[in-house]
């Protein structure tokens, strides 16, 4: 009699398992996807808030505010963004910024104009961003090969290697 109740905990055991294994298989599949989700279109008021945002005095939130922009699928930044060329000519200042600032606000401003003059697709202004692949803080640089990609300026992809 001991050998049929041994013999049965361990067909238990068994099913046990193998139930456990299936459940689990079966309830993680429908999650399994290699499709990148479609970013969203933004709304006009996101837009706006954004830019509002990149006007900061603080470069931190200027940055948090390109990468928020980064989120969203530009068709025509040109026509999307509300005063496109004049926060294009300040982004280009903030590529340079004044001596007053430390060093940390200096890295942050830099890499938050980058990121957002390629988001915009500004290629006119890949010249001055690409003079920031010389600069000190490697977190610049690398926002300005990100930037020179994201802009497809092919030209300056030997700076970039």
């Amino acid at each position: 009699m001991t050998a049929t109740s041994c013999h049965n905990r361990k067909l238990a055991s068994i099913l046990v398992f193998f139930f456990t294994f299936l459940l689990t298989i079966s309830l993680s599949l429908p999650w399994v996807s290699a499709q990148e989700e479609e970013k969203p279109k933004p709304e006009e008021w996101e837009i706006n808030g954004i830019v509002a945002a990149l006007q900061d005095p603080y470069a931190g939130v200027r940055l948090e505010a390109a990468e928020k922009l980064a989120e969203y699928k530009l068709d025509d930044p040109k026509k999307q963004i509300p005063r496109y060329t004049d926060l294009a000519s300040r982004l280009v200042k903030q590529l340079t910024p004044p001596d007053k600032e430390d060093k940390e606000e200096k890295s942050l401003s830099r890499r938050a104009a980058a990121s957002l003059l390629a988001q915009m697709k500004a290629k006119d202004f890949a010249p001055q961003v690409a003079l920031l692949l010389k600069d000190d803080d490697s977190d610049v640089r690398y926002y300005a090969a990100e930037a020179l990609g994201g802009m497809g300026a092919k030209e300056f992809a030997p700076q970039v290697a």
